[in-house]
């Protein structure tokens, strides 16, 4: 989705409790994007992909495997997770500033949502 700027909350409700699915924000290219991915052991990893280079910006944080949502904010230099309206990491980027797109990638073949927003702002 392009949202036609880089401060971007992104955001999906999940229908299942497989944690297999980055959320993606400021998306230029398969190159260029940021992203969080909860794992199915309550873990979390921000990164950004830069140039093709993935540098993890956090990791870790016992956070469970009941959540429903998790919502992604990129605004300025800042990058905040939330889970279910709680933040449960922030972190900062100073490589990644730019890209308008925003979206989901999932590491099983079939993973449905119940809901997915982009908000721009």
């Amino acid at each position: 989705v392009n949202v036609g700027q880089a401060n971007q909350d992104v955001r999906y409700s999940r229908t299942d409790t497989s944690t297999l699915t980055s959320v993606i924000a400021r998306y230029t290219d398969a190159n260029n994007y940021l992203y969080a991915q909860p794992d199915q052991f309550g873990q979390m990893v921000i990164a950004e992909v830069v140039a093709g280079v993935t540098t993890n910006l956090k990791t870790g944080g016992s956070f469970g495997t009941t959540w429903d949502e998790i919502k992604l904010v990129a605004s300025g230099s800042n990058v905040t997770v939330y889970l279910d309206d709680v933040i449960t990491h922030a972190t900062a980027t100073t490589t990644l500033l730019t890209g308008n797109g925003a979206g989901l990638e999932s590491q099983v073949p079939y993973y449905r949502v119940n809901t997915f927003s982009v908000y721009a702002g």
